[in-house]
């Protein structure tokens, strides 16, 4: 009998600690769920974070460079005009690539309404000779940019 009743004890415990471990286990389970939710959360506020940061340097920074950049543009639109007197608004879509040290790579003619290879190659020219301001918040920026044209006197260009 004092075998019987010392095997039930044993049993006793050996249960209690199975269930304080499975409560233990459950809580460590819920605790990896709530880091993985609460990683997970940083890391989309990361991305909204950078996405903003790529936006505002996008639209301030890209801007800016570019309108120092408008005379040597609308020249390049001038010159096309005296050529094809004909086809006198259009726009011309580039992208570039702006690296860590603000200078531009990868120039490429995404479309053109003028189809001209002259005033594609002269913009692309002067996007590449741009000095962008550095991008602190990533290694390399991707832009794309519609040059919109329109003849007047003199020529106009809007960003």
């Amino acid at each position: 009998m004092r075998n019987v009743i010392s095997a039930r004890i044993l049993l006793g415990i050996f249960f209690i600690g199975n269930i304080a471990s499975g409560a233990y286990i459950v809580a460590l389970k819920l605790d990896k769920s709530k880091a993985k939710t609460d990683r997970l959360a940083a890391k989309n506020q990361l991305k909204q974070d950078l996405n903003a940061e790529l936006e505002n340097y996008r639209k301030q920074v890209v801007r800016q460079a570019l309108a120092m950049k408008s005379e040597d543009i609308e020249t390049c639109f001038q010159d096309y005009l005296r050529d094809q007197p004909e086809k006198t608004q259009g726009a011309v879509k580039v992208s570039w690539t702006i690296d860590k040290r603000g200078a531009v790579s990868d120039v490429k003619l995404l479309s053109s309404d003028l189809e001209n290879e002259f005033l594609e190659k002269c913009i692309s020219d002067h996007v590449s000779s741009t000095q962008f301001t550095s991008p602190s918040f990533a290694d390399e920026v991707q832009v794309a940019h519609k040059f919109n044209f329109r003849s007047r006197s003199p020529a106009s260009i809007s960003f």
